[in-house]
């Protein structure tokens, strides 16, 4: 018997993801993208332990920007695993987000959005669409040339369902 949580995450997910995919065709195709920002990083990855923050980087590739993200990564987590959260080619706009559940808080981070606005959209569809999330703020977004902005924006899951 399939468990139903698992199933709606899932679905969450796909949401999320289709929102994102929206957002990409909405924009430019990849290439034209590409052509675009030439002179600026092609690629984004972020990567966390756990436990520890998320470390992200632009590169030419992203192969090249997910080595960069990891060796960010060991610097802080001590030679702890360091996994993967999101790579993108070309890489658009990201996000990160910190979510509070009832008693764990975790990271979230998306890329490749054609605009600052698509990547903050897709964060708040996350935020919105995780069960039993209790708050989420958005810390950090990253344009396409890998310029970082801080940001400190919370979200109350609830109040954007309406």
């Amino acid at each position: 018997m399939e468990n139903p949580r698992a199933s709606s995450s899932s679905s969450k997910m796909a949401a999320v993801r289709g929102v994102v995919l929206i957002a990409l065709l909405a924009g430019l195709s990849p290439s034209a993208w590409a052509q675009q920002v030439k002179g600026v990083p092609q690629a984004f990855a972020a990567v966390q332990a756990p436990g520890a923050a998320v470390e992200a980087c632009h590169s030419s590739s992203a192969q090249a920007a997910l080595d960069c993200a990891r060796r960010r990564c060991q610097r802080k987590a001590s030679r702890g695993t360091c996994f993967a959260v999101t790579v993108c080619e070309p890489a658009g706009w990201a996000g990160s987000m910190s979510v509070q559940m009832s008693e764990v808080q975790f990271s979230s981070t998306v890329c490749g959005a054609p605009t600052r606005e698509a990547a903050e959209e897709a964060l708040k569809v996350y935020c919105a669409s995780h069960a039993g999330a209790k708050q989420c703020t958005m810390t950090r977004l990253w344009a396409p040339d890998g310029k970082l902005l801080i940001t400190d924006t919370t979200w109350n899951p609830r109040e954007l369902k309406k």
